[in-house]
């Protein structure tokens, strides 16, 4: 019926079209969600597709965005090293522009990254805490208390109080 061409074609012009499906705001959660899980697409055409998709929607509306791709990195899924990738990426390098009001939104990814990070690689672990350290929040002017929060993040995924086993 159709040709491989013709597929990609109409793959391609559905994902751009799910950020309109996203005017109404119980939806962005859900094309979130679906757009994260096409991150794994091998086609380079559909994958960039993807990525405007998913940033024109993180635009609208940044928390119900945000929050399924980090569901995806908290429950260790297939998916989580794309994401991840797309995070680093495309989200990170323009948070200034995203995250608006800036202390409410630097704190709202502070608690996503803080639940995701329990399972993560040494280079995933460094990629979310230089991140963390370059928000406001956590910034050279930013109060003790904001430091200590970093620390008991190392703390937690150091498992300082886990046995050690010499084995």
């Amino acid at each position: 019926m159709f040709t491989l061409e013709q597929h990609e074609f109409i793959r391609i012009q559905a994902i751009r079209g799910f950020p309109l499906l996203g005017k109404d705001a119980e939806f962005i959660s859900k094309i979130a969600d679906i757009l994260g899980q096409l991150l794994t697409s091998e086609e380079n055409v559909e994958r960039d597709a993807v990525h405007k998709a998913l940033m024109s929607l993180i635009r609208q509306d940044v928390k119900n965005s945000l929050q399924p791709l980090f569901k995806h990195v908290e429950s260790g899924s297939e998916i989580r090293e794309k994401i991840i990738c797309f995070l680093r990426d495309k989200v990170f390098p323009v948070k200034a522009e995203l995250l608006k009001p800036q202390a409410e939104m630097e704190r709202y990814i502070t608690d996503l990254i803080k639940k995701s990070v329990q399972d993560v690689t040494g280079l995933e672990f460094k990629l979310f805490m230089d991140f963390l350290r370059s928000l406001s929040i956590f910034g050279d002017t930013a109060p003790r208390e904001s430091f200590q929060e970093l620390i008991e993040i190392i703390q937690a995924q150091a498992d300082l109080d886990a046995q050690f086993d010499l084995g």
